[in-house]
């Protein structure tokens, strides 16, 4: 059956211009025929727009008005916004250390939260002093009234430690950094802070809505008394503490209810200093007033819990300029940096402001990059459209693209879709799909014309003859998008706006080719005398090629159809076999060039701050030798560094370098990264240095995340060792670390005999010790400089085990016992934070990849199938995904059923166009064949496949469907004309090679320009440029070739049916076919 040939076949060998005649009198049929079907279509809304004077011409202008109306209120942003399902409980409790905060505070929210409805992961953190239990809802969770529902479980609560805060509780909401704004100097801390607060305060003034610090300490009131003192006075800190807050108003401005009342305004004034100092403590014996000035030392200082910042040796403050989702990104960057150039002069010489990251005004940069990309490929188009169409036509095909995405800009504006990189390049994409169907029904319209049709009878018959098949074919676009709309959490959320736009194209795309273009085509006259000479010779040419050359291939091919089905599949199952070998690598996102580095230092816990400065200075010193190294004296790679010094009780310190930017240097950012890791030095106070690039310095971007979870902490963190050491034998592999941090060595006291005979309580103990070293928070009061805090805490405190030992213990009955006498005391090593992973302690383990050598889905798979395995089997744990990696499971699980649900749309549509149930596979089996060209594109680029391939595919599925419906659409025009199946294969692909090849070429002109772009941060759109033009070069072939053949061979299949049923004399079971032989495409 697949080498034999039906009789008709055999006599159907193609020499040119045999039978002329024959070709003349099908031709006058055709004619004929049009204009029979041309009184069946008259009336009806696109006869209304072709025939009206002006409907078409209004209906455009107020596109066009509309639309720039929209295009300026659209929001432009670098990336789409990401709502996250996420509500927040926190809880302080100061002193306290990780392990206490977990028993009593963590567990027991996680306990009463953990029954709540639409939880998909749960995780909470336990810090010396803090407790945070961070809650995922589902995606199609109600938000509020998970929120709600939080807060009444939360609310249910009774058995949180008295010394602990209220647990606040907040939905997460969504805030992008898109710039910062360093402000250093050689000045004091105080200074800072109010320029700081000052600068903060004009920017919100100017419209920008949030701004949050980094480096910025909160002022603080140390009220020391000695404990001897308070031993001879018979009182406690609890004592004084509440004196204090019984005199101290419940106003926000912070009273003084004293001899002299006053308000609290700028911390640190004489006066204000001795107002505090007048605070009645108690009366003496001789009914004297003891004043707090009496047992105690004022003073003020800064929170020494609370991050520092750094540049240049000099204190510093970061801003943190942020956008809501309703801001635009490119006003509040113009706003900033006008506010910048007006402030000038108005500072001190010795206080710099500087922006040290403008995330933000790369986003006009790059949407620029886009747009010249486009416009590129729009000259590009135009050309192509002047070349294969008449002037006139091109004309207008071509002056409806700007109408087209204007009417875009109008659907988006509806959507709520915002100007991003991913819509710009959605956009772009689509741009050729947007003059494809204007192709269509142009090349159409001038077919009937060439046939004698006048103009306007000629528009309103195209636009009419080709709704259906256009319309099938921007459904089945639609169909091919599906699976993108169907991927949930923030993966889902950016590329929702793939299909959002395609929408918005498509109805644009249909408005302007049946509602406008027909109104202008009418004006097209017809040719009179000679064409000039480009277009006579260009005629000539394209007639020879399909006569010449396409006819006699696409005969011999479907005469040997079976063989060459064969030939395709094979084609197809080797470019399958290439990416499955792993010889074509697949990155589900890969990283752009990044402009940031990011060095995390991790201190040995009590590492002093004098040491850790003088470390961190040494380290900063290795990334300057490292770019004098690379680049000499001729370049500046590093900008600016701002280093951030954790707190007393988080002995970790960032070093954070902005580059020069990418374009702007030869060197690039892991090149620095290797040279400032090779030359740091290795420091006894450092436990784990870990440089990495703005992406991965975030541990839910890293290329490898992975949780391990278990019962026991110690196991945890020995699992995490062997896992780290492991995954650091793959090549490419770096930066490998986990959360699990050391802690200070911890004091425990347990109370003894004796202690409980006297009526103490462990609590008691704890609070008594507690209070004196580490103090009670009096009262915080806001102020413009920010909260500050009144602290009361004991002096004259060694810090050592003989003074503990000596520690005075207060019984119920007044008497002082030293704690050794009421306590048992030992010492171990302590946890500076536990983690929790839907209620099993957790620890996780981040590392970085290097994409010269191996991307983070092959170094995930290979920890996942070589690795992992033994580790968990070994330590009796379990593990999971986390970051990046779970988001791109998450995502590949719903984009398999999505595929699913779109193939079965567009076979359903097809099913529907053709009236027949096997037809559409005809069409259908094109779409993977688009996947052959995509792979020889990477391969030839050098390209890994990534999601961005994907969604190339998808793309490009639509057009060759497009392609094939319009294609299949004329076969069976000449089968319903009688024409044999052979012959109206073979002429079927003539008749449609022009519009076939001009929408392929228009796209691939569209991103031809985008190819060749050299900007490193438009590399990483590169992979959906490459997907859909060697796609389309390759398939637009397999498309013209292949259909004929599919078609063909699906005949066989039903004649061998047939066959089987009525034997011989099969054929006479059903009318036969009229058999002509022609030699000519049918016009």
């Amino acid at each position: 059956m697949a080498q034999a040939t039906t009789a008709t076949d055999a006599a159907n060998a193609v020499h040119v211009a045999d039978r002329p005649c024959l070709v003349a009198q099908v031709a006058a049929m055709v004619a004929l025929q049009e204009e029979d079907k041309m009184k069946q279509y008259t009336g009806g809304v696109i006869s209304f727009f072709v025939r009206h004077k002006t409907a078409s011409n209004l209906l455009m202008m107020i596109i066009m008005i509309v639309g720039a109306a929209a295009l300026l209120r659209l929001n432009t942003q670098l990336m789409p916004d990401v709502e996250m399902k996420d509500v927040n409980i926190s809880v302080s409790w100061s002193g306290a250390s990780a392990e206490d905060v977990e028993t009593s505070i963590t567990s027991v929210i996680e306990a009463e939260v953990a029954q709540l409805d639409n939880i998909e992961r749960m995780m909470s953190s336990s810090r010396e002093g803090s407790s945070t239990v961070r809650i995922q809802f589902k995606p199609k969770a109600d938000l509020k009234e998970m929120l709600s529902q939080v807060e009444s479980a939360v609310a249910t609560i009774q058995t949180l430690p008295s010394a602990a805060t209220t647990p606040v509780i907040e939905k997460t909401v969504f805030y992008e950094t898109v710039a910062k704004l360093a402000i250093y100097g050689d000045i004091s801390e105080k200074s800072l802070i109010q320029y700081a607060i000052k600068i903060r305060n004009s920017l919100l003034k100017t419209g920008i809505e949030k701004i949050d610090y980094q480096g910025y300490r909160n002022e603080q009131i140390n009220l020391e008394i000695d404990p001897n003192t308070l031993q001879k006075l018979d009182l406690s800190l609890s004592d004084i503490s509440s004196k204090i807050n019984s005199q101290l108003s419940s106003s926000s401005a912070g009273n003084l209810n004293s001899a002299v009342s006053k308000k609290i305004r700028t911390i640190g004034s004489d006066s204000e200093m001795a107002a505090l100092g007048n605070i009645e403590v108690k009366i003496a014996d001789n009914n004297s007033m003891l004043a707090l000035k009496d047992v105690a030392t004022i003073s003020t200082s800064f929170d020494a819990e609370q991050t520092v910042g750094e540049v240049n040796g000099k204190p510093a403050i970061m801003l943190l300029i942020q956008r809501s989702a309703s801001a635009d990104t490119i006003t509040i960057i113009n706003k900033l940096e006008a506010y910048l150039e007006n402030i000038k002069l108005s500072y001190p010489q010795n206080l710099h402001i500087e922006l040290f990251q403008t995330e933000g005004k790369y986003v006009q940069d790059r949407i620029d990059l886009l747009v010249d990309n486009g416009l590129s490929g729009m000259v590009l188009v135009v050309i192509f459209l002047f070349i294969f169409l008449n002037a006139r036509m091109a004309f207008w095909v071509t002056a409806g693209v700007p109408v087209a995405i204007l009417a875009t800009m109008i659907i988006m504006y509806i959507f709520g879709t915002a100007i991003s990189m991913i819509s710009m390049f959605a956009l772009l994409m689509m741009l050729g799909i947007i003059v494809d169907d204007a192709i269509v029904v142009a090349e159409e319209a001038q077919t009937l014309m060439s046939r004698g049709m006048s103009a306007t009878d000629a528009a309103e018959r195209a636009a009419q003859k080709m709704f259906k098949p256009v319309m099938a074919a921007a459904l089945t676009t639609i169909a091919a998008f599906i699976p993108l709309t169907l991927v949930e959490g923030p993966i889902g959320q950016t590329l929702i706006i793939f299909p959002i736009v395609v929408i918005s194209v498509l109805i644009a795309s249909l408005v302007e080719c049946f509602f406008i273009l027909p109104g202008h085509l009418k004006y097209t006259k017809k040719q009179v005398g000679k064409p000039n000479i480009f277009r006579r010779n260009f005629n000539n040419g394209f007639d020879f090629f399909k006569l010449k050359i396409f006819i006699p291939t696409v005969a011999f091919s479907v005469r040997w159809r079976w063989v060459t089905l064969a030939i395709s599949f094979a084609v197809l199952l080797l470019a399958a076999g290439y990416v499955t070998s792993n010889r074509l690598s697949f990155d589900f996102f890969p990283t752009t060039e990044s402009e940031r580095i990011v060095s995390r230092i991790r201190f040995a816990a009590g590492t002093k701050p004098d040491t850790i400065r003088r470390d961190l200075a040494q380290i900063e010193q290795a990334l300057y030798q490292a770019e004098l190294d690379l680049a000499g004296e001729k370049d500046t790679l590093v900008k600016m560094i701002f280093i951030r010094i954790g707190g007393e009780n988080d002995p970790t310190a960032y070093i954070e370098a902005r580059l020069a930017r990418s374009e702007m240097r030869e060197i690039r950012t892991q090149a620095i990264i290797d040279k400032w890791i090779e030359l740091s030095p290795k420091l006894p106070t450092v436990d784990r240095l870990i440089i990495q690039g703005n992406r991965s310095a975030d541990s839910e971007s890293t290329d490898v995340n992975i949780r391990l979870s278990g019962p026991n902490l110690v196991v945890l963190k020995k699992s995490s060792e062997d896992l780290q050491a492991a995954i650091l034998k793959i090549p490419g592999v770096t930066a490998a670390d986990d959360d699990f941090a050391e802690g200070k060595r911890e004091i425990l006291v347990s109370l003894n005999a004796k202690g409980k005979m006297l009526g103490l309580s462990s609590s008691d103990i704890n609070q008594q010790i507690r209070n004196v070293y580490q103090g009670v928070n009096v009262k915080t009061i806001p102020s413009a400089s920010g909260d500050i805090e009144i602290i009361l805490k004991g002096t004259n405190i060694e810090q050592s085990m003989a003074s503990l030992f000596n520690f005075k213990v207060k019984t119920e009955k007044g008497h002082y016992l030293p704690l050794e006498e009421v306590a048992d005391i030992s010492e171990q090593k302590g946890r500076a934070s536990i983690r929790k992973f839907n209620g099993n302690m957790s620890v996780t383990i981040t590392a970085d990849v290097d994409e010269d050598t191996i991307t983070g889905d092959t170094a995930r798979a290979l920890i996942q199938k070589e690795i992992l395995p033994a580790i968990l089997a070994r330590y009796g744990i379990e593990s999971s995904t986390g970051g990046q990696g779970q988001e791109q499971e998450q995502a590949t699980s719903d984009l398999q059923l999505g595929i699913v649900i779109a193939l079965i749309l567009i076979y359903i549509i097809l099913a529907w166009v053709f009236a027949s149930y096997l037809r559409p596979f005809a069409v259908m089996f094109i779409i993977p064949f688009g996947f052959v060209g995509a792979v020889i594109g990477h391969m030839v680029m050098g390209f890994n496949l990534s999601a961005l391939s994907l969604f190339g595919l998808l793309g490009l599925a639509g057009i060759l469907v497009n392609d094939s419906i319009i294609l299949v659409a004329r076969i069976e025009e000449h089968l319903e004309a009688k024409m044999d199946m052979y012959n109206a294969a073979v002429y079927g692909a003539a008749d449609r090679l022009r519009a076939v090849l001009l929408t392929s070429i228009t796209t691939i002109a569209g991103l031809t320009p985008l190819l060749f772009e050299k900007s490193l941060q438009a590399q990483f759109l590169l992979p959906l440029a490459i997907t859909m033009v060697f796609g389309l070069l390759i398939a637009t072939i397999l498309v013209l070739v292949l259909v004929p053949v599919i078609i063909c061979c699906m005949d066989d299949i039903h004649s061998f049916f047939k066959w089987l049923r009525y034997g011989r004399d099969w054929q006479d079971s059903e009318n036969p076919a009229i058999k002509q032989e022609i030699s000519e495409p049918v016009e």
